[in-house]
Formats: structure tokens, C-alpha cells, sequence
């Protein structure tokens, strides 16, 4: 998945919206940099001629998510 990606599904279930003076696309700009801080992502691949970024949830935040959506 693409972080472009990401971002745009996270506006469209309106799990991100604009603060103050930063536009939606910002916010969650920083909201992935800080789970990517985090290691919430692994397999990082940023394409050089574009610039787009690739990645993959880490295997144990996916396993936990599928473990709590179990729970619902």
C-alpha cells in the first residue's frame, strides 16, 4: 500500500480531519510519520523517480488488529 493511499481511506472513513492552520492531507502526513516513528510499519520503499512510499504493516500490529476485530 502506498502512504497516499493510506491517507486518502483515513479522510474517507473521516478518521483524520484538519487542525487549526494544517490541511486534512498534512495531518495525517504526521500521523504516519509518528506510527512510522513507531514501527508501526515495515518494508519501507521509497520510489525515486516519484517519490511515492510503499510499505507494510508490521506483522505483530496487524496480528493484534485482526485479534481485537475478533473481539467485536
Amino acid at each position: 500500500m502506498s502512504k497516499e493511499e493510506l491517507i486518502f481511506l483515513w479522510m474517507a472513513n473521516g478518521f483524520i480531519s484538519s487542525r487549526e492552520n494544517l490541511e486534512v492531507e498534512d495531518v495525517g502526513n504526521m500521523i504516519w510519520n509518528e506510527l512510522c516513528q513507531k514501527s508501526f510499519f515495515q518494508d519501507i520503499d521509497m520510489d525515486g523517480d516519484y517519490g511515492d512510499i510503499s510499505f507494510k504493516m508490521h506483522d505483530l500490529v496487524h496480528d493484534l488488529a485482526q485479534s481485537l476485530m475478533g473481539q467485536e
